[in-house]
């Protein structure tokens, strides 16, 4: 495998492979670093810095890993090295001269023939680039294939340190105070409306927020992915595989061998980190409030191993579990260090299982396992209902404290201690379900979800509830507040866009693929981050959270290709209008269309959002939040400010999973949603 490589004084792992950080413009910056060990590479590779500085020519050292990628060995050595730009954009030239040059459906690209020279057991090489201007990102490519020039071709991540003075990603002074009051105003919109709004109440739960009443949901929640992935074929591999591209994580049709086993983690390659850590120093981070336990999905595929002593601990947990042992407890404490107690005879283990004579250093605050929780912060106490839970509060919580928390803190928690309880035994379960944001067209999720939507197929679940969740779950999250504030932050919104999607691709390498299995469960923004790899419509419910912050008018639009002969796949991604552009698996990928995203016309209608809004605009059979008569407005004006035809569809019923449907020409799907207005009713969620 060919890899970049990068060196600097303050080397920064950012991804499975290595990050590094630019330095200091000078006349001839070289940027390099030495091969890492062969342990520490993957197989979908991630790695080096940018932006780049305008006019000044940039060294990047190639290492190639494998003979089989040079040609002429015994002469003249060389590798043959791929550069890819935007189509929107030119991100850089080339010194040397390439090979051969091309246009693709992504890009326009530059093959170069670049000597390398043998070095201990690789092949070393550098090619010199020029960027285009101060704020060009440079992604570069490898070539599998070398006579498949664009399917052939795979993407390394081009990975910004986020705090270095170099970087496109630092905020003004400005910026960083517009981002803290974005946090803290999504948080107390979000207290404010779980009082009544359940899409809210449950997005909370979706967060893995630890400002919860029930902290147990995580837990069930979690235990619901485990019973699929310990249960069904090929997840033992899916465990296994740190390619986002690999085709083994598509539809279980194609999974194979042994389903997983918490027999193939090794705790000690996870390494404990804090809260803090998970962001950008200009991030604004509110200490207690912003605590989460990211779900078991994300926790155990994190792309770079770091976790917290509370994500540890639910690892621990699940395999004691399966092992079979003994009950235990989660006990979390005030500096974020976790626990594993023994119900037994309260015997302490650290958070990767390993047995301590020791007693924690800091202040008890949580106790808890799948049914049973001490929580005094948020009115939660069920010793009386558990002598094992009531032992183990008086051999180490005797007496209650609360973590380190600002009066601002103390305000939300007053009304999250309320407005979070979950009194049914339908709202426990709801909550389980926002927790883990499974497929509901999947086992175990499946026969949860149908007891509580009857009358709907599971698509309603897996495109509009689960995703309203999720939104709003993102609002809250200092990634989201960050982002809007980046793309707020500059002179003019393209500006704001460029530099929010090259810093989510770039900085922080988030590309389009998979952990697990193909659409298995949903992520939030910050299991995104921990994960790297997702889906589109994960994409698109982060560009549409922090566009939602940012007071920036956005339409999530799930489509497909426009008959005839389209194939059968769809594709999510979110419409800007005020700039004219589609963000697209986090990237712009299209300007002055809503419809022509990569090399497909996305123009079949799916299924539409628009902040807390949404439908499924099917004539005859409308369902949603979103009325007709304003989606057709809507698209009207789509058509007359940038002349794109949406299709539609006409649905006659639905099965348990999918609505039954046939297409409507755009003309006529458009002139006839407002008679819809006459049959629609609002939704209603369960």
């Amino acid at each position: 495998m060919l890899v970049l490589l990068l060196r600097c004084s303050f080397a920064a792992l950012l991804g499975t492979v290595l990050s590094l950080a630019i330095q200091a413009p000078c006349a001839a910056q070289t940027i390099g670093a030495q091969p890492v060990a062969d342990s520490d590479r993957s197989a979908g590779a991630l790695a080096w810095t940018g932006p780049l500085t305008a006019d000044i020519p940039t060294e990047i050292t190639i290492a190639v890993y494998k003979d089989t990628y040079v040609m002429g060995k015994d002469s003249n050595p060389t590798v043959r090295f791929v550069v890819q730009h935007s189509r929107t954009q030119c991100w850089g030239r080339v010194i040397q001269g390439p090979a051969r040059t091309w246009t693709g459906p992504y890009g326009y690209f530059e093959e170069l023939q670049v000597p390398v020279k043998k070095e201990g057991a690789h092949w070393v090489g550098t090619v010199v680039i020029v960027p285009c201007s101060s704020l060009s990102y440079l992604t570069v490519c490898m070539l599998h294939a070398v006579n498949n020039p664009f399917f052939g071709v795979r993407v390394l991540n081009v990975l910004i340190p986020l705090d270095h003075p170099g970087s496109r990603a630092l905020l003004s002074a400005q910026g960083r105070q517009l981002a803290d009051q974005l946090h803290r105003q999504a948080w107390e919109d979000i207290a404010s409306a779980s009082a009544s709004d359940p899409y809210a109440k449950y997005g909370l739960y979706a967060s893995r927020s630890l400002a919860v009443a029930h902290p147990e949901v995580y837990l069930q929640g979690d235990a619901l992915f485990v019973q699929h992935v310990t249960q069904n074929p090929g997840f033992a591999a899916a465990y296994a595989v740190t390619d986002p591209d690999s085709e083994s994580l598509y539809p279980q049709t194609f999974f194979s061998g042994p389903p997983f086993s918490f027999r193939q983690v090794s705790l000690a390659t996870y390494t404990a980190i804090r809260t803090e850590d998970r962001y950008p120093k200009q991030a604004p981070v509110l200490g207690w409030l912003d605590w989460r336990m990211l779900s078991l999905p994300a926790v155990l595929k994190a792309r770079d191993k770091q976790i917290t002593e509370l994500e540890r601990a639910t690892i621990a947990y699940f395999s004691w579990h399966e092992q079979g042992r003994e009950q235990v407890f989660i006990m979390v404490c005030v500096d974020e260090s976790a626990y594993l107690v023994r119900s037994s005879d309260g015997a302490l283990f650290v958070a990767d299982g390993t047995p301590t004579g020791a007693r924690p250093n800091a202040a008890t605050f949580l106790i808890f396992n799948e049914d049973h929780v001490w929580y005094p912060l948020m009115g939660r106490d069920d010793t009386s209902h558990n002598a094992e839970l009531a032992a183990i509060v008086g051999q180490y919580a005797s007496a209650p404290m609360e973590p380190e928390m600002s009066d601002f803190e103390r305000a939300i928690l007053a009304k999250l201690r309320e407005t979070t309880r979950l009194g049914t035994a339908k709202e426990k379960e709801l909550a389980r379900l926002a927790s883990v944001k499974g497929n509901p067209s999947l086992h175990p999720f499946r026969q949860i979800y149908a007891r509580h939507l009857l009358g709907y197929p599971s698509q309603v679940w897996q495109f509009a509830i689960v995703q309203q969740w999720v939104l709003r779950a993102n609002r809250i999250s200092p990634w989201t507040a960050w982002l809007a504030a980046l793309a707020m932050d500059r002179p003019q919104l393209i500006q704001g866009l460029e530099t929010a999607t090259g810093v989510w691709a770039q900085g922080l390498g988030i590309v389009h693929g998979h952990d697990w299995q193909c659409s298995l469960n949903e992520y939030t923004i910050d299991e995104t981050v921990s994960v790297s790899a997702v889906h589109c419509v994960t994409h698109a419910n982060c560009f549409a959270s922090v566009l939602d912050l940012a007071g920036v008018e956005n339409i999530l639009i799930k489509g497909s290709p426009a008959p005839p002969g389209s194939p059968g796949i769809t594709h999510t991604y979110v419409v800007v209008p005020e700039a004219g552009v589609v963000i697209s698996n986090g990237a712009i990928a299209e300007r002055g269309s809503l419809v022509n995203v990569t090399k497909y016309v996305w123009s079949a209608l799916w299924y539409i959002s628009k902040g807390d809004l949404w439908a499924f605009p099917y004539l005859a059979l409308y369902v949603g939040t979103w009325a007709p008569r304003d989606v057709a407005e809507q698209f009207a004006l789509f058509r007359n400010r940038f002349g794109d035809q949406f299709c539609g569809f006409r649905s006659w019923g639905y099965d348990e999973t999918f609505f039954r449907r046939e297409t409507v020409s755009p003309g006529a799907f458009l002139n006839a949603l407002p008679d819809e207005q006459r049959r629609w009713s609002p939704f209603r969620h369960p």
